[in-house]
């Protein structure tokens, strides 16, 4: 389930342009009304403390695009996230009214309102330098000097098995691979679901049970130098499928990383080992 939970206090709506605000919830219109808040008129007053109370109370009925911006916003709302933020803006020719003293979550609904891939990108980039702990693999072919990323059909391949494995897991059938270089290294980012949840909601009608699957992120890196993968996963078993997996679909061989761990590492006083510069 999305996280709403930045989004349970009137406050937070108060610290982002009315403008922005209403931008942001126009396409939510009609379940906002049933919920009992009107948008009427581009100047009118918002009342935050219905706001509030929708989201600290969804229901099933509310839009899926409204949930996701909402979670995105949540977690690119902090002060590091905001200039990374304003960074990738300038990139890509956003214009971002920040004035004197921006707030991070204006920021991130304006980022939202014109271009939201740039904020899911973002946001991917954020889940791939969060402190982890890495179970490590070294080769025991001779690394490929010339290995310059994965091809299109063999990052396809990787991503249709995973969902297979995922779905058998009973964590649906879902599986989204994304790759990111950065010097010596190839970074994969992958997104999966995770076990059902079953949660009781109240409303005005009564109590009704939302039933929603969370999403998680694994990380991959592989050093081309050294012929070394680091894998971050959800427990033992899902490390080796992944480490199966990428040998398999991105070096032809699922034994290029052969089992049995050089070393697990979690991140001490959360930073990762052996990452300088990294956040």
């Amino acid at each position: 389930m999305a996280n709403l939970s930045l989004f349970t206090h009137p406050g937070t709506f108060k610290r982002m342009n009315p403008e922005n605000l209403r931008k942001w919830l126009e396409p939510a219109r009609g379940y906002l009304a049933g919920r009992g808040l009107a948008l009427d008129g581009a100047s009118g007053p918002i009342d935050y403390d219905r706001l509030a109370w929708i989201f600290m109370e969804p229901d099933g009925a509310m839009p899926r695009d409204l949930m996701h911006s909402a979670s995105l916003v949540h977690e690119m709302s902090t002060e590091n996230a905001m200039l990374d933020l304003l960074d990738g803006a300038r990139r890509v020719g956003l214009t971002v009214d920040v004035g004197e003293d921006p707030d991070p979550v204006d920021v991130a609904v304006q980022v939202w309102l014109q271009a939201p891939a740039v904020l899911e990108e973002l946001h991917q980039m954020h889940q791939l330098d969060r402190p982890r702990g890495f179970v490590h693999f070294v080769t025991d072919r001779q690394p490929d000097p010339s290995f310059d990323g994965p091809t299109a059909k063999g990052m396809t391949d990787l991503e249709a098995e995973l969902a297979d494995w995922f779905f058998h897991a009973k964590r649906g059938r879902h599986a989204k691979v994304w790759m990111y270089r950065r010097p010596g290294e190839y970074w994969f980012l992958v997104r999966h679901g995770l076990a059902s949840k079953r949660q009781e909601v109240v409303s005005a009608s009564g109590a009704d049970t939302l039933i929603f699957r969370p999403g998680e992120y694994d990380v991959l890196v592989y050093n081309r130098k050294r012929g070394e993968l680091r894998v971050h996963g959800c427990n033992p078993r899902e490390v080796e499928v992944l480490r199966t997996l990428f040998g398999k679909h991105i070096f032809h061989d699922k034994d290029f990383f052969p089992g049995g761990a050089k070393f697990t590492l979690a991140p001490p006083g959360g930073r990762r080992p052996g990452l300088p510069g990294l956040r």
